[in-house]
């Protein structure tokens, strides 16, 4: 209920949440209509709603200084200036703006958690990304990525310290290895924004052949970054891989089969250059 009043446009996100919410409660209820059942169930939904005023009284004081944090940003001149300098950079190019929009996330995502940098980064960033003409839901997608990747990113990268509590390593190689492995995360988002297809944002069959081309593109990339695809992979079919990950990811048909082929040569250059080993992979 929730995706398709979102992507049909009909409704705004509050009451799409509500809706969605209304339509839990009923389905909740119905998978069990006899009396005991209604009292049962009933019951349990009075706790959840219990539950979730606890749950929203906590997240209350955050929301209220987060908005306190934007109103100062306004009145100081701070988010004009941010919104003004995104503008400027994506009237001559859209990838300098999406990559100062990209910024602003981590460095808000040090000392805040994802949904406050989320927040932040979307009353200061996402109005000024939208008026450059792209795709509302992709910018804020894009903005959400960008606060989660922040917990990754030194210097506070609170997901790699946990990990590296539970597995006994360093905090600082975690968060290394943990940016090495997600490197096609923090390529992606710059992807969707320019071609939204890659989120569903488009017609049926833009949006299944952007995804099926979206996929292999992910992975080609990551085969490139990790220098293994079937085995491991010499530098030519590396650079092969990586870019047609890239033409693959593109918005434009005419990159799509430029990236088919070059991923192709890559695959032959992997195969021959396995045979002249003697250590070529299997398929």
């Amino acid at each position: 209920m929730l995706l398709v009043l979102l992507f049909a446009n009909s409704e705004g996100l509050t009451e799409a949440g509500f809706h969605a919410c209304v339509s839990v409660i009923a389905l909740y209820l119905l998978a069990e209509p006899t009396p005991a059942g209604l009292r049962r169930r009933g019951a349990d939904i009075l706790n959840a709603l219990a539950k979730g005023g606890i749950e929203v009284a906590q997240v209350a004081p955050l929301l209220i200084a987060v908005g306190m944090f934007t109103s100062l940003l306004g009145l100081t001149g701070v988010a004009p200036k941010v919104s003004s300098l995104i503008l400027e950079l994506g009237a001559g190019n859209i990838i300098a703006a999406l990559a100062v929009a990209s910024i602003i996330p981590l460095l808000l995502g040090a000392p805040l958690p994802v949904a406050a940098t989320y927040i932040l980064s979307a009353a200061l960033i996402a109005p000024a990304l939208v008026r450059l003409g792209l795709d509302r839901v992709a910018v804020h997608m894009f903005l959400l990525y960008w606060a989660t990747l922040a917990s990754v990113t030194p210097p506070t990268c609170t997901a790699c310290v946990i990990a590296a509590n539970i597995s006994g390593g360093e905090w600082f190689k975690t968060s290394l290895v943990g940016m090495r492995l997600g490197i096609v995360a923090f390529l992606v988002p710059y992807f969707f924004v320019l071609n939204p297809a890659l989120i569903a944002r488009g017609p049926l069959l833009e949006v299944a052949l952007a995804s099926t081309s979206g996929a292999v593109g992910a992975v080609l990339m990551a085969a490139g970054f990790f220098a293994y695809f079937r085995g491991p992979i010499g530098p030519l079919p590396r650079l092969l891989y990586l870019v047609a990950g890239a033409l693959l990811l593109a918005p434009s048909n005419t990159l799509l089969i430029a990236g088919t082929g070059v991923a192709a040569a890559g695959l032959a250059a992997e195969t021959l250059l396995g045979r002249a080993r003697g250590t070529a992979p299997n398929a």
